[in-house]
């Protein structure tokens, strides 16, 4: 009689091979990534090349390409995965709390529009300043376009105490009003203080507008 051969439990034998696999592929990314934002922090976008981040980051040069065909897509990336942040940020401070008056609401509203956009992070200044030929135009526009539909809902409970006539684009002023006031502000090189005393003040302003 034959000798049954033992069956083999390939699947026992290749998942931790192929989860090594992907754990080792995430943090070759994640070094790389990591990298290009140290660079970008210490040197500014200008010295971000692809030797470069492979250095840093640890990697060969042909396994950085193995992920990313080129320096662009890294920093596509890293915006990518940053404006995925402000939307949770975004999310969470205007549907996980409650605010039991307009004028709460207003105030975060405005607080979080100019935090979102300030320019102290250098990421944060690599989408905005390079936004057409970085070709991340699309992707703020998603950021916008979702930020201002929550900002429509939040409203909706108070709209009796509201005197927006045409409250889509009043939305949109007050938004971009407050999106473009950070930037100027860096470009013009205004201190904290400044900027605390520009929040304060934007924040009166746009309640003038909203409410009745």
């Amino acid at each position: 009689m034959a000798t049954k051969k033992p069956i083999k439990n390939n699947k026992i034998k290749t998942l931790p091979r192929k989860n090594a696999h992907q754990m080792r592929a995430k943090n070759t990314v994640d070094s790389i990534l990591k990298a290009t934002t140290h660079i970008l922090e210490k040197f500014g976008p200008d010295k971000i090349n692809t030797n470069l981040i492979a250095e840093i980051a640890g990697v060969s040069i042909g396994s950085l390409y193995q992920y990313f065909p080129s320096k662009d897509s890294i920093i596509n990336l890293l915006i990518n995965q940053f404006i995925e942040y402000l939307k949770k940020r975004i999310d969470e401070i205007l549907t996980k709390q409650k605010y039991g008056n307009i004028d709460d609401l207003i105030e975060a509203i405005v607080k979080l529009i100019f935090e979102n956009f300030k320019s102290n992070n250098k990421i944060q200044q690599l989408v905005f300043q390079n936004l057409f030929s970085l070709k991340q135009f699309e992707k703020v526009k998603e950021l916008d376009t979702y930020t201002l539909k929550l900002i429509d809902k939040m409203i909706e409970p108070f709209h009796d105490q509201l005197r927006l006539e045409n409250k889509e684009l009043s939305l949109f002023l007050i938004y971009h009003s407050v999106r473009s006031l950070p930037l100027a502000i860096s470009l013009h090189g205004r201190n904290n203080n400044e900027q605390e005393m520009a929040k304060k003040e934007i924040i009166y302003l746009v309640k003038r507008y909203m409410m009745k």
